[in-house]
This record gives C-alpha cells, sequence and structure tokens, in this order.
C-alpha cells in the first residue's frame, strides 16, 4: 500500500503530491500557505490503481490511525511547524536616517569624478536633485523594541531636521529548520517632527 502527501489549495486552484520522506517540501508549503484558509494537506491512501483514500493532517491532524512510519512523517512536519511558530512575529528594528556627513562625503566623490571625466563642476544643488539625497540616508544598528526605535527615529529627525524612517526584519526557520531573519518589504514607519510626542 502507497502513500503520499497531498497537497491542496483552493486559491492557488491547484493540488500537488510529495513523496513521504519530503518533508521538508511540505513544510515549506505550510509556510508559504499559511493565509490560505482553503490550504490543507492530506495523506493519500493508494487501495488500488484508481482507488484512494485521503487522511487529513493538516490544518487538522487525523494521522492517529496511519501506519507507525506515516505517523513519524506527520510529527516531523508538526515539530518544525512548532518550532517556526516559537519564532512568529519577532521583529528587529532599524531606521533609516539622512546624515549630512554623508551627503558630504559622497558629494565630494562626485565632484571630484564629474570634475576628471568631463571637466564640468558639480553643483551641490545639481548633485542633491540627483539621488543626492536619498544616497545620504545611513542605517542604525538594530533596535529589537519598537517603542525604542520610534523614540530614536522622532529624536534623529529633530536633530537633523529631516525624516527618518523605521524598517524591519522578522525571524523564519528556513527549510533546514535554521533560524533566520528576512526583510519586511511592505513594512515602513515614516517618522518626522511634525509627529506626535506619543512616541517620546
Amino acid at each position: 500500500m502507497k502513500y503520499e502527501f497531498y497537497v491542496y489549495t483552493q486559491e492557488g486552484d491547484d493540488v500537488w503530491h510529495w513523496d513521504l520522506k519530503q518533508t521538508d517540501k511540505v513544510i515549506q508549503d505550510i509556510n508559504n500557505n499559511k493565509h490560505d484558509n482553503s490550504f490543507s494537506v492530506e495523506v493519500l491512501h493508494w487501495l488500488s490503481e484508481n482507488d484512494c483514500d485521503y487522511i487529513q493532517i493538516y490544518p487538522i491532524d487525523n494521522s492517529k490511525d496511519l501506519p507507525k512510519y506515516v505517523q513519524k512523517q506527520v510529527e516531523k512536519i508538526y515539530q518544525a511547524i512548532k518550532e517556526k511558530d516559537r519564532f512568529y512575529n519577532i521583529f528587529r528594528y532599524f531606521i533609516d536616517y539622512y546624515s549630512q556627513d554623508k551627503f558630504d562625503e559622497n558629494y565630494e566623490k562626485a565632484r571630484t569624478r564629474e570634475l576628471e571625466k568631463f571637466g564640468v563642476n558639480l553643483s551641490k544643488k545639481d548633485y542633491e536633485s540627483h539621488d543626492g539625497y536619498s544616497n545620504a540616508f545611513v542605517t542604525t544598528d538594530y533596535i529589537e523594541d519598537i517603542h525604542i526605535a520610534r523614540k530614536q527615529a522622532l529624536e534623529l529627525s529633530i536633530q537633523t531636521n529631516n525624516d527618518a524612517y523605521i524598517r524591519r526584519e522578522y525571524a523564519y526557520v528556513d527549510e533546514k529548520n535554521n533560524i533566520d531573519w528576512e526583510y519586511d518589504e511592505d513594512y515602513i514607519e515614516h517618522i518626522s517632527e511634525e509627529l506626535t510626542k506619543e512616541y517620546l
């Protein structure tokens, strides 16, 4: 009797199969489809060439009546999920803020380059209008507490008379169950002097 994993998602309008040994693929699928309510994983039990049973193992685990060696593979999946959930919603923050020293340093390099290549004396105004301003932002070390990050960002905004931006990374467990960090492209907080003092 053959067993295999059967993965289903309505939103993706798709199904696919994994061998019982490919628990890493199933774990990756679960992580990638965590917000799809239609997503499920089943164990496909082939009774014959044209007949099979479906036993759901995620999000509801009905594997208790399956053979022990199949249960062992299901347990591997749930162990990895539990490990990942320990780090779910753990973030670290960093601040992008304007640095006049960085601007001056970049400007001198650009001015020297333009003078040597084209004989043109690049003005600060022209340089600033061509990415000079955005390239003058630098990044702090990581900050674990969002409230501390907001306070520091506002202080930097006031100190530099420019806006500051809070970004973050989130913890995750990779395919080999190692803990790593991923940049959150959808998260940004825009901090300026006009921000209310509730952050201080």
